[in-house]
């Protein structure tokens, strides 16, 4: 078995996402999942967009789902709320895995390092409509 990290194949991009949930797998591992808000989204991540490798994103119903190991989540700002929306500083780090007697695999898993709460910019009331 062989698992390789290629540092020049990783790619960093920062999405809005509403945080879902924290649970753990069939593999004792706690998984962080996001419901992808961005509207930019499919644009951002187009280098990603190839049959050919493993991704941690799926479609569910209408909704881009993002997963990430609870241990690739290594920003201080960790007690997210369900269903609050959060930028999330993203890197898929790409890998390849050579399971025995079986074909390569190549692919991306998901860290952070940065979550931040959103804050959408406020409009400001102009001086006609300040009701004074």
């Amino acid at each position: 078995m062989k698992k390789e990290n290629k540092n020049d194949n990783n790619y960093t991009v920062v999405l809005l996402c509403e945080y879902l949930s924290t649970k753990e797998n069939n593999f004792n591992n706690e998984i962080v999942y996001f419901k992808i808000i961005d509207n930019n989204f499919k644009t951002k991540v187009k280098p990603l967009n190839s049959s050919k490798f493993a991704v941690p994103l799926w479609k569910a119903d209408k909704d881009i789902i993002l997963k990430m190991k609870l241990k690739h989540v290594n920003s201080m700002f960790q007690n997210m709320v369900k269903g609050e929306m959060y930028d999330v500083l993203v890197e898929f780090k790409y890998y390849e895995f050579q399971p025995e007697g079986k074909d390569l695999i190549k692919g991306y898993y998901a860290t952070t390092d940065k979550i931040i709460e959103h804050k959408p910019c406020m409009k400001l009331e102009s001086e006609g409509e300040s009701g004074d």
